[in-house]
């Protein structure tokens, strides 16, 4: 087992901040009394929500090194661009318990590749993100929604085929509460087994606000596919243990472009 720490709650919560049944599929809450599966996502939702995962270390170098550079430029500066890429292989599980009139869900995304912020030289990293989400349906209660968002992820935690047949995650994971900020962590064991055909998919997005003085442009090639996933999240007792109700491999070649006019 390998050990990943926990970037700060205010960083997991507003970069991870999307709407709930956006991200989560449908509300678990409305879902049960509904009689529907609370949970299982859709491709289109988990390309989004990877998308926005993906991009939020992008937009996070960019803000800070626009910062840096709007204190040390004039303000006639016509322009300042930021350039980010990642390369690699991606993996997502969604896996669920339940125990009476209590739910559990856990939210797992892994990145392991090349990125490159900025100028800099591109650096070889393993990203990971999670939440743990627990209600009482019986009570539609909220109880605890916890995140970790990281990319200190030691590379031997996560294995990857290429080829997207198989791979492995291993390792230890903080968590931090949303609500009461407590930390605490679990020991996370996933494998996947891709199934059925490869897709490969070519997206592009373009965002202009302020009158044109900031341009987000950002361009995704991903081959995924569907994959069977299996494994546990056990902390001071198991939080979920066995298949997960959804799962998927890709290969992902991403790019995006911040413009800043001054």
């Amino acid at each position: 087992m390998s050990s990943i720490s926990f970037v700060s709650s205010g960083i997991s919560s507003a970069l991870l901040l999307t709407p709930r049944e956006s991200r989560l599929g449908r509300d678990p809450r409305r879902a049960k009394t509904e009689g529907l599966d609370p949970i299982v996502p859709s491709s289109r939702w988990r390309y989004a929500y990877v998308v926005i995962w993906r991009t939020k270390w992008f937009v996070m170098f960019a803000m800070a090194a626009l910062l840096l550079v709007s204190l040390a430029v004039p303000a006639h500066a016509d322009s300042q661009v930021f350039h980010g890429t990642f390369n690699g292989v991606h993996a997502d599980a969604t896996l669920s318990a339940s125990d009476g009139c209590f739910d559990t869900y856990v939210s797992l995304l892994i990145d392991k590749g090349r990125f490159r912020e900025g100028n800099g030289a591109p650096t070889d990293a393993t990203e990971l993100a999670m939440e743990i989400t627990k209600y009482d349906h019986c009570t539609g209660r909220l109880i605890s929604d916890a995140f970790a968002l990281t990319r200190n992820v030691p590379d031997s935690a996560f294995q990857a085929d290429t080829k997207l047949a198989s791979a492995i995650l291993d390792t230890n994971v903080q968590l931090e509460d949303a609500d009461t900020l407590a930390t605490f962590v679990v020991a996370v064991h996933v494998t996947w087994t891709g199934t059925g055909e490869v897709f490969t998919e070519h997206t592009h997005d373009r965002q202009v606000l302020n009158e044109g003085s900031y341009i987000y442009l950002a361009n995704s090639n991903e081959s995924s596919r569907d994959a069977t996933a299996d494994g546990s999240v056990i902390g001071t007792t198991t939080v979920v243990s066995g298949p997960a109700l959804a799962g998927g491999l890709a290969l992902v070649h991403f790019g995006v472009i911040d413009l800043t006019k001054t």
